[in-house]
């Protein structure tokens, strides 16, 4: 069950990995534009819808109900007596989804020298690399599970901890593979640096 309740945690928050991440970018944007009141007020708003969804779903699928039993056949949480707390990664999500929406749309209008294409166009690799990942994270919880005694803290951690280490890298595998730029700069960047650590080891070599 704890298991269960864990992959699915990681899986609810992974929904708004996008979202928090363009966040951070669509925030700097603004910033740049010398508006600083945008992307507060609709973060203060985020964080009130973050508060009552994270109320509404703990409390409706802690009951016996229509959306709780729904909620359980689909995610298959038959055997789980309470998963109500996977209304907090839900409703976490969302609330980022909403503020991610809101401010690309109000970026939208305030800029007119960007091309959301561009954007749309990596969003859909990165939505399909979180997809893998998340499917990942899935299989090696279960598979650990039967390696690692998850009854005791340090079976419980090696187990999240190395499934979500093969996560990333297979996320930042998938990325290269759909060349999407931060990856591939950040590829560039420990290649290029290994090299140049490697060039000044044989001209200090050369040098003694």
């Amino acid at each position: 069950d704890a298991t269960k309740l864990t992959a699915f945690t990681l899986a609810g928050f992974s929904l708004g990995i996008i979202a928090q991440s363009a966040i951070q970018l669509l925030a700097r944007g603004f910033y740049a534009l010398h508006d600083t009141k945008t992307p507060v007020s609709i973060s203060l708003i985020s964080i009130v819808i973050n508060i009552i969804l994270s109320f509404y779903f703990v409390w409706i699928l802690s009951k016996n109900n229509v959306f709780s039993n729904l909620f359980s056949a689909i995610f298959k949480l038959g055997g789980i007596e309470n998963f109500a707390v996977l209304g907090l990664p839900l409703a976490f999500s969302l609330s980022n989804i909403f503020n991610f929406t809101v401010l690309m749309k109000f970026f939208n209008k305030k800029s007119k020298e960007w091309t959301p294409r561009s954007i749309l166009n990596s969003v859909h690799k990165i939505i399909i690399s979180c997809i893998l990942m998340a499917v990942v994270i899935y299989g090696c919880l279960q598979i650990f599970n039967l390696f690692f005694d998850t009854q005791t803290f340090l079976g419980l951690f090696l187990q999240t901890a190395i499934s979500a280490v093969i996560g990333m890298g297979i996320y930042f595998t998938i990325s290269l593979l759909f060349k999407l730029p931060e990856s591939t700069s950040m590829a560039k960047r420990f290649l290029f640096r290994n090299k140049s650590d490697k060039l000044e080891e044989i001209q200090s070599t050369e040098l003694k």
